[in-house]
């Protein structure tokens, strides 16, 4: 049952992630849930397609995930959380200038938007795996 909550955890943030993006996409901000998927900067997969991506996306997702489940409990906890805040910040101008594709450029509003997100995907791993401990422990 742990796995099932686990896998389907995984499922939501990564969905979550992306629709937020594809949201803010649709309103003001330029090809963030795009950003969030491109791998084109890979050497092989500069026409991949979106269920690859998506698949690539998760793994990333559950990574995180992994890594946060290892320390929760431990005093790295909250050095953690600000490490993955920050490596979230220097990703989204390193995709931009790693990607090959031109429709991707730095835009400030995008990367506060970014940000946001991927730091309230942060407070929601967070809070899963807090409800997880309290559901089965």
């Amino acid at each position: 049952m742990k796995v099932l909550y686990h896998a389907m955890s995984i499922l939501i943030l990564s969905v979550f992630l992306f629709g937020l993006f594809s949201l803010t996409d649709l309103f003001y901000t330029h090809h963030l849930a795009s950003l969030l998927l491109n791998v084109d900067f890979v050497p092989g997969f500069f026409d991949v397609s979106f269920g690859l991506k998506f698949i690539l996306h998760i793994v990333f997702t559950t990574m995180i995930y992994v890594v946060f489940q290892a320390i929760r409990d431990s005093y790295v906890y909250p050095a953690g959380i600000l490490i993955i805040i920050v490596l979230f910040a220097v990703i989204y101008p390193s995709l931009i200038t790693w990607s090959i594709n031109p429709i991707y450029q730095f835009h400030w509003i995008d990367y506060i938007v970014w940000m946001i997100g991927h730091t309230v995907f942060i407070f929601l791993v967070v809070f899963i795996l807090r409800f997880e401990k309290n559901l089965w422990y």
